[in-house]
């Protein structure tokens, strides 16, 4: 019985954290134009920060395109690791 109750607890705290989502950059709005907007769903990897950094800055959001630029750098230093 109380294998039972850990293969269950296991098998929860499995679907719990295969199930969690990661949270993108918000998108802003400039003159009826988003930007901040990825073609396809947000891994948080280098290139997306890399990408959606890019495209705020075009917008004229520059600290928020710094921000997301330095997040794209940690990413990178995570992957050379």
């Amino acid at each position: 019985m109380k294998s039972i109750i850990h293969l269950l607890l296991m098998i929860c705290i499995f679907q719990w954290i295969a199930c969690s989502t990661i949270e993108p950059p918000p998108l802003l709005e400039k003159n009826g134009q988003q930007y901040g907007k990825l073609d396809g769903k947000f891994t948080a990897t280098f290139d997306d920060h890399y990408k959606i950094g890019l495209d705020y800055a075009r917008g004229g959001f520059f600290e928020a395109a710094k921000k997301t630029i330095y997040n794209c750098q940690k990413q990178r230093k995570l992957r050379q690791v």
